[in-house]
């Protein structure tokens, strides 16, 4: 018995230490084992992309890793983690929850962060002259006047004496057109101000409509965030005199998860930032990983201000059908899009893909494609291009490509080698020492999921017996990305995307460029900057591309085009929820057609799939608890704020305001 937990430890990389694994495993029997093995696999697995998940659902992931484990052997682990404290239960209507004591902890620790910048700001003036001087700045240099919600974001910004604040604006409520002119006021005071998004698209968007200098999330963490372990004094205390006083401001903030937005509000106090503010909608996408801390520091208390007036949309059917979206109301949005909305039972991307088609070249300018996940959006891509192809609107002459698409796994999926394929590719990013692997690329040849071994290639042709159980589980940054090779056909007038960043030549992840030519040794791409660059047909970057006539939900959120053209599957379970049909319906100002297999079946399915992560606080009712602690000033100041706006807002003279959006 003690042969086979060892070996199986041994088996799985384990170290001392790890909290999901007992010390000694006794007389504990070969099935008991392995649910402890399991479980703690499926732990580490859930806890990456949620910080509350459905008991049912460890039960689940715990069986998917193939471990000899029965399901009351893995109840019988759940309920031993529960009781000594690795696990906790959900409470009320959450009781069928678990959640980590690491994401309590989390979670705990950013709002105690909040709560260390409180009182802590640069106030630079007084509201009320906060507020003037943002008015006649939006007047004279740009034209408009700031609705109620803008200026009152913008005298917070400018005012309070908290360094952590946040910016709950609904969809299409201008958010970025109050940045500018306060960006403006902070620079005339001597103020430094930063942008921070999570996709490089995000990033150029801020840059471009507020002219303030931007960097994306990842990029700025990798610079500071080793100063958060305590390291060279000298680092710190240069970073503290570059930072100290100045402003950042984070851009949808609802897409940064609980472990990025630690590290920004520790930094923020340790840097002594005069103020970070988190701006967005907590109704719209949340992060890829763990937590929806934007929408817990607001349950909790943070110093907020709201913008609740829409005035993206220029037509009042879509105001409407966006405004019923915003609140939930499902079946009104669908109503008020009437017959906009065109079910096709079979094949609704290709409709869509046709009705793009049948546009003028000018129109297809201002009309976007959206596509709610990753199939739908591939199926719309091929089509435009075939249908583009058949008119005669793309080059002759095609270019075969072999692109890299990543397979998207968890760090826990990653250590089992079932999720190795033969023809997949492996990219490490740092030495592997104990398996002798260099940083570079491998192809996987063969895998074993009985030996948990995987064959590995290097492109000299050496092959390598990879253990990929050898990986540390509590890693925080992947050691590789494995990716599947996916045929790209490019042509001349194909509109592409990058799926990988160049900074040294402003090739960017997510942004969108064109192909101009395509000659016998090189490939001639326009970014959406307008610069052009001659990639040679072995150039690394024509392997990191896609299609780009269709956008995801992530890759549309915070982008704004004059028309849309959407389609959206109710048999797509995880991806007919509330958030993405929210951002799927408030991207446009003019006008919306929605392609929908059912409009039924999508309504009903939307209507009971919120989309929303659950934190760990909320689970286990520790949050009110959170907010009753210290916060009851932001939370006067708040309700302060909104019945001033509450007031203002019969006054608003909507003609007057005009959109500052961004157009695809």
């Amino acid at each position: 018995m003690r042969a086979f937990a060892a070996d199986l430890a041994e088996r799985l990389g384990l170290k001392q230490g790890d909290p999901l694994i007992p010390t000694r495993f006794g007389n504990r029997s070969v099935e008991d084992v392995a649910a402890i093995h399991a479980v703690a696999s499926a732990v580490r697995h859930l806890s990456e992309r949620e910080a509350a998940f459905d008991r049912l659902a460890v039960y689940k992931a715990a069986l998917s890793f193939g471990l000899p484990a029965s399901i009351p052997a893995i109840e019988k682990r759940v309920d031993q983690l529960l009781r000594q404290g690795h696990l906790v239960r959900g409470k009320g209507a959450d009781k069928g929850m678990v959640t980590t004591r690491d994401a309590i902890a989390a979670e705990q620790r950013i709002l105690s962060e909040v709560e260390a910048g409180r009182g802590r700001g640069a106030a630079l003036m007084t509201p009320e002259s906060a507020g003037e001087r943002l008015q006649a700045l939006a007047q004279e240099r740009h034209g408009l006047t700031l609705n109620p919600g803008q200026e009152g974001a913008g005298r917070m910004l400018l005012s309070s004496s908290n360094r952590i604040l946040a910016i709950q604006g609904v969809a299409g409520a201008g958010k970025s057109t109050v940045l500018k002119p306060v960006a403006e006021v902070l620079r005339s005071e001597g103020r430094k101000v930063t942008g921070l998004a999570v996709q490089n698209t995000l990033v150029q968007m801020l840059e471009r409509e507020t002219g303030i200098a931007s960097m994306s999330v990842a990029r700025f963490l990798g610079r500071y965030a080793p100063l958060l372990d305590g390291g060279d004094p000298q680092a710190l205390a240069e970073a503290r005199s570059e930072w100290k006083g100045s402003t950042v401001l984070l851009d949808e903030a609802s897409m940064v998860g609980n472990a990025d937005k630690e590290k920004l509000v520790r930094l923020a106090n340790l840097l002594e930032l005069g103020r970070f503010a988190a701006i967005g909608d907590r109704k719209q996408l949340g992060a890829v990983d763990a937590g929806k801390p934007f929408d817990v520091m607001q349950q909790a208390g943070i110093e907020t201000s709201g913008m609740r007036i829409n005035i993206r949309a220029r037509s009042a059917v879509l105001r409407d059908a966006q405004h019923a979206a915003q609140a939930g109301h499902i079946e009104e949005a669908l109503r008020h899009l009437g017959d906009n909305v065109v079910e096709v039972s079979e094949g609704a991307a290709l409709s869509a893909a046709a009705a793009w088609l049948e546009l003028t070249p000018g129109e297809r300018e201002r009309t976007a494609i959206y596509a709610s996940g990753r199939a739908l959006r591939g199926a719309v891509n091929e089509a435009v291009q075939t249908g583009l192809k058949a008119n005669g609107e793309l080059g002759e002459r095609a270019l075969p490509l072999k692109t890299l698409s990543r397979v998207n796994l968890t760090r826990e999926e990653l250590r089992h080698s079932k999720s190795y394929a033969p023809g997949m590719i492996v990219e490490v990013d740092r030495r592997q020492r104990a398996q002798h692997l260099a940083p570079g690329r491998y192809s996987v040849v063969a895998s074993d999921p009985h030996q948990e071994q995987v064959t590995l290639e290097n492109v000299r042709g050496r092959t390598f017996a990879f253990r990929p159980d050898k990986l540390r589980p509590q890693a925080e940054r992947d050691p590789l990305r494995l990716y599947e090779i996916k045929p790209v056909t490019i042509h001349v007038g194909d509109r592409i995307r990058w799926t990988k960043t160049d900074h040294r030549r402003g090739l960017l992840n997510a942004d969108q460029a064109r192909i101009v030519a395509i000659g016998e040794k090189a490939v001639t791409v326009m970014t959406s900057s307008g610069i052009e660059h001659k990639l040679a047909h072995d150039d690394p970057m024509l392997e990191r591309l896609d299609l780009a006539y269709a956008l995801n939900a992530h890759m549309a959120q915070g982008l704004t085009s004059d028309r849309g053209i959407a389609v959206m599957d109710s048999r797509e379970k995880n991806l007919s929820n509330q958030q993405t049909f929210l951002v799927t319906v408030t991207r446009l100002r003019d006008g919306l057609n929605l392609y929908v297999d059912n409009a039924r079946k999508l309504e009903a399915a939307v209507e009971r799939n919120s989309g929303m992560k659950r934190s760990a606080l909320e689970t286990t009712k520790m949050l009110g608890a959170a907010a009753a602690r210290g916060t009851g000033q932001a939370n006067e100041t708040n309700k302060t704020r909104e019945a001033v706006e509450e007031k203002k807002l019969p006054q608003l003279e909507l003609a007057k305001v005009k959109p500052f959006e961004i157009g695809i």
